[in-house]
């Protein structure tokens, strides 16, 4: 083995990099485990749907591979789907300024970084539209605490809604307030949550699981969802085991 000097290649720089590729394979395992949950809860709400037309909400599109998997797998099974995403995309520097720690965490992620510009409206558009009909997208930017509720009548109808914003108590907490609100029309929605170790999502579920309207499933370590009582999926759920990778350290979140 050969001495590591100063020079155009320092130690310093090589520990870097190799940090850099295992903070990468940790989030390709992390992404992977959770990806194959909620693919697992996908195919069985479209299952007992009966393989008709799926409607997909989501709160917190990122980057857009979380849509742009559920999508293909839905049309995997030749079902028709719609898309419905909330986000600040852009305007994601205006939640930073709160939220400065968090921020230079995620600039040394290799993908949860924000310095690429993935994150923004018109790549996230373009990402989205290739692979399904502009007509069955749409991306709403914006506050979710404010979008949501102004575009509810746009998702009364969804079969699977994906909660992955802000993980703050108050702004969580109100995007579930507003969800909530489509299941007096729609009983057999199933709400997701991501990130379930935030102390603020944690206490979410905590309050949720001590009403006695709906009943909250672990799809794993940092994930579960909500279905109401009268939901056909609550009597589904409850008489099978719910499937759920095997736990990864949470070394890392969004």
């Amino acid at each position: 083995m050969f001495p590591l000097k100063a020079g155009p290649i320092t130690r310093s720089f090589i520990l870097r990099r190799t940090k850099t590729r295992l903070d990468s394979v940790k989030e390709r395992l992390y992404q992977k485990s959770t990806e194959r949950d909620i693919f697992w809860l996908t195919k069985r709400i479209i299952c007992h749907n009966n393989y008709r037309p799926f409607k997909f909400i989501e709160i917190g599109v990122f980057k857009g591979d979380t849509a742009v998997s559920i999508i293909t797998l839905v049309q995997q099974y030749r079902v028709k789907v719609e898309y419905v995403g909330f986000d600040l995309f852009d305007d994601i520097d205006e939640f930073f300024e709160s939220h400065q720690a968090e921020r230079a965490l995620y600039d040394e992620l290799p993908y949860f970084e924000f310095k690429s510009g993935e994150h923004a409206l018109a790549k996230v558009s373009r990402k989205l539209n290739s692979i399904l009909d502009k007509r069955c997208v749409s991306l709403i930017k914006g506050n979710s605490n404010i979008t949501v509720p102004a575009n509810i009548t746009a998702i009364c109808n969804a079969n699977m809604i994906y909660i992955d914003g802000c993980h703050d108590y108050d702004i969580v907490s109100k995007d579930w307030q507003n969800i909530s609100q489509t299941i007096e029309l729609n009983s057999d929605v199933v709400i997701i949550f991501d990130d379930s170790t935030y102390e603020g999502v944690s206490i979410l579920r905590r309050e949720i699981e001590s009403s006695a309207i709906y009943k909250v499933f672990t799809l794993n370590y940092n994930q579960f969802f909500v279905v109401h009582n009268t939901s056909k999926f609550t009597r589904i759920f409850s008489s099978q085991p719910i499937f759920s990778s095997r736990p990864i350290p949470p070394t890392l979140h969004r």
